[in-house]
């Protein structure tokens, strides 16, 4: 399957292997197929044993046939120049034919013959964890060896598989080599679990000239505390490092940290509290943010299961979620940035976002920017905001450009904030029943007054396309029939799902990028929940007199089940992830106003209350707020969507 951006499906790429198979390598050929390598049986139903070629949109290459494979996990892949492929594991045989740990194929996955090894079949212990091929045909491996009986963590193989005498690494002790990266000046990254490199001290990360040599210009320190699994290289030549760590060099960097060109820890690049476990894979974007994968449930305090993107100062993006759900059999385990600027991910695992998938999906790098509900200055935290009925102005207390006044709308109107344009800003905007109209004010392209709709209907606005845009939508409630208009391509959609009493919930609820239309049954307390990608659903979740507050609560990318009581104050939340949650915060006259205030890519519990203008905010990450903004015949902008009792 492929993602969006902000970690939502997108069903035109769907490979799949065996269930509970396991992806360890991906490697993009120049011609855009994909190589996948671990441990698993079959391909897209078709016998594969731990090596296949996809096609670019996911479909199997069956002119890649590697026979019966390796007999046990592939671990690293690497591809010449000439298109025939290295291949690196814990392996002794390759479809029959004995070969320890690396073995070379021709571009249809046929054993090269003329790449024989066997001196690393002379000791007892071989595995190789990763391929460079260098300039010139010779070929650097890094894992652990043990050719004629003395133990090696890096070779470098001629052209022909057989060692290259005249490189001279230092030995790495008892540790093993885990990843190694070529720098453009030809020296060598090489990280692992060793402790020292040619009796020097170099725990977990060196590097080393191009024939070997430890390059003392680059000192880490006492280095990690812990194995460092995977590096990536920034084009500033600064280094990331993820795994099992917890410092670096005596400073805390729990499991994600960046090296300058020295080796020192950069200060500059701020984790926090970092991932609360395992790091096992990183990749870079075109625009230098960060993505991490690995068996981690939380990052810098705030849930990403297995899976989360970080600004270029370690932050966190919150604008991206993961789909992966608590469930600790699984991992992320590893990451490519295609060419095209989509990602590759493998691991072990068997759904996303609830939709079954099997250990290898793709994320689609999306231009559109992010979107926080009622963000109307775009840096991503939801504003306290307003509108007045009697002078029909909208005061905004935007979190990064400060207060502004708009004068926008009629008494009469129904209000309908929401991101038309696609700048990630929440645009003004209101619905007039007297005559149908939509009235926006968006905040990159200007104003635009679209007739579409009635009297009796009530409207909401969405993306339900996933272009980063939101659409018109009205639910009429006499006929039960959902309108929905395109601005950009002028595409027209009806659909009746409801009755006449149901109150409307628009939600991405299967976290897919594209609202899913949605009601809230008061006679019953069902929602029922039309997904865009996972189909119907129907949940018994709250009683008469609740007022449904739709919202990402638990930051898992999917809209929850959420209802405020008035006669008791209380929420209660069915978090898509997290599961059932009740938390008393308010009273029976406020108006519910949930929406992400921190930032922090959770929706926060929150309430206005009229009679004093304060808006009580109960945020995820920062904690509690409030704050005196408003007038008691004030409508509370982030309330527009929340259905009346």
């Amino acid at each position: 399957m492929r993602l969006n951006s902000d970690g939502t499906i997108d069903n035109s790429f769907n490979a799949s292997l065996t269930t509970f198979g396991f992806v360890s390598s991906i490697v993009q050929q120049p011609d855009g197929k994909i190589l996948v390598g671990g441990n698993f049986a079959n391909a897209n139903g078709t016998a594969r044993i731990n090596l296949v070629r996809f096609n670019l949109d996911g479909t199997l290459d069956a002119t890649f046939n590697p026979g019966t494979g390796n007999d046990n996990s592939t671990i690293t892949v690497a591809v010449q120049p000439d298109g025939r492929i290295l291949v690196g594991g814990t392996f002794t045989i390759f479809n029959g034919a004995p070969r320890q740990s690396i073995v070379r194929l021709n571009t249809d996955g046929s054993l090269d013959i003329s790449f024989n090894p066997t001196e690393l079949s002379v000791g007892t212990i071989a595995n190789t964890s990763d391929i460079i091929v260098l300039p010139g045909g010779k070929i650097l491996i890094g894992g652990r060896y043990m050719p004629g009986n003395s133990f090696q963590r890096l070779l470098r193989l001629n052209s022909n598989g057989t060692i290259d005498a005249t490189f001279t690494p230092g030995e790495t002790g008892n540790g093993s080599v885990t990843d190694l990266i070529r720098q453009p000046d030809g020296k060598i990254l090489v990280s692992g679990t060793f402790a020292t490199y040619n009796g020097q001290p170099r725990v977990a990360i060196a590097r080393v000239s191009a024939d070997g040599i430890l390059d003392a210009a680059f000192n880490p320190g006492t280095g990690a505390n812990g194995f460092i699994q995977k590096m990536a290289l920034q084009t500033d030549g600064k280094v990331l490092i993820v795994g099992a760590f917890t410092t670096f060099n005596s400073t805390s960097r729990n499991r994600v940290a960046r090296l300058n060109t020295d080796g020192s820890v950069d200060a500059s690049f701020n984790i926090g509290t970092g991932a609360d476990n395992l790091v096992q894979a990183v990749t870079l974007q075109a625009d230098g943010k960060i993505i991490i994968g690995g068996s981690f449930l939380n990052y810098n305090g705030v849930p990403r299961v297995h899976l989360a993107r970080l600004n270029t100062n370690g932050s966190l993006d919150t604008s991206v979620v993961s789909g992966f759900t608590n469930d600790q059999r699984f991992f992320v385990y590893e990451l490519l940035t295609q060419a095209d600027g989509k990602i590759l991910v493998g691991g072990l695992f068997n759904a996303y976002n609830g939709i079954p998938r099997n250990s290898f999906l793709r994320l689609t790098a999306n231009s559109a920017p992010t979107r926080t509900r009622f963000d109307f200055d775009g840096d991503r935290l939801a504003d306290l905001s307003v509108f007045r009925p009697s002078n029909g102005i909208w005061y905004l207390l935007n979190s990064q450009s400060g207060f502004t006044a708009t004068q926008f709308g009629i008494s009469e109107d129904r209000l309908a904030p929401a991101d038309y344009d696609g700048d990630g800003r929440t645009d003004i905007a209101v619905f007039r029943p007297s005559n149908g109209f939509w009235y926006i004010l968006r905040s990159t392209a200007g104003f635009t007054a679209t007739q579409f709709g009635a009297a009796e209907d009530i409207p909401q606005p969405a993306d339900f396309d996933g272009d980063g845009r939101a659409e018109l939508a009205v639910f009429r409630p006499s006929n039960g029939i959902w309108y929905i208009f395109n601005l950009v391509n002028n595409n027209f959609t009806a659909t009746q799902f409801g009755i006449s009493t149901d109150k409307p919930v628009v939600g991405d609820y299967d976290g897919d990028g594209r609202s899913d239309i949605a009601v809230y049954r008061i006679s019953n307390g069902i929602w029922y929940v039309q997904r865009s990608t996972a189909g119907f659903t129907g949940t018994q979740f709250g009683a008469a007199e609740d007022r449904p507050v739709t919202g990402d609560y638990d930051g898992d990318g999917r809209t929850d089940l959420a209802v405020f009581r008035p006669s008791n104050g209380i929420w209660y939340l069915l978090n898509s992830t997290a599961g059932f949650t009740a938390m008393q915060f308010g009273i029976g006259t406020d108006e519910p106003t949930p929406a992400d205030y921190d930032g922090d890519g959770r929706t926060d519990i929150a309430v206005y209350r009229a009679s004093n203008g304060i808006w009580y905010v109960q945020r995820s990450t920062q904690g509690f707020t409030g704050t005196q903004f408003g007038a008691a015949e004030d409508r509370p902008i982030s309330n527009a969507f929340v259905p009346l009792p």
